[in-house]
């Protein structure tokens, strides 16, 4: 304990000083920030569904640190993850099956920022696929996009 180190009074005054210099909090995202970060999730699911892997990369930041992690490893940059999915779901039409998302909790990083953690289903023919998602949105120009996405 930071008292019986240094005492009480010195305690008190590192405390005193760690508040006063400690960054602001950042106030909730408004009603329609979250709104937007749930019409691009609802978008992407959407475009998923119809066979869009185009349209369902809209949802993720094209930059070249955009991040997927799942437990196959790391895929840094849009290019790698939209090839990455091209791999694995490429094929006949239906072939990507039909998403769906649930958000479960989100809350803000800051001004340009936001956590999101909820669930995936993924249902393809008679495979279902599930599991959970941790999600970090930025806002930019083109509105709220994934800069990390963690799927397991």
């Amino acid at each position: 304990m930071i008292h019986r180190v240094l005492g009480r009074a010195a305690a008190a005054t590192i405390l005193g000083l760690a508040c006063a210099v400690a960054p602001a909090r950042a106030a909730a995202p408004a009603v329609a920030d979250s709104q937007g970060v749930e019409a691009v999730l609802d978008e992407s699911a959407a475009d998923w569904s119809r066979g869009d892997l185009d349209g369902f990369m809209r949802c993720y930041e094209d930059a070249p640190d955009t991040l997927y992690v799942s437990s196959r490893g790391v895929v840094r940059g849009f290019s790698a993850i939209r090839g990455m999915y091209a791999a694995r779901f490429a094929g006949a039409a239906g072939a990507m099956g039909r998403l769906s998302l649930t958000i479960d909790d989100q809350r803000p990083l800051g001004a340009d920022y936001a956590l999101v953690v909820g669930r995936y289903v993924l249902s393809r023919g008679a495979q279902r696929a599930s599991g959970v998602f941790t999600l970090v949105f930025h806002r930019s120009a083109p509105g709220w996009r994934i800069v990390s996405d963690h799927t397991g």
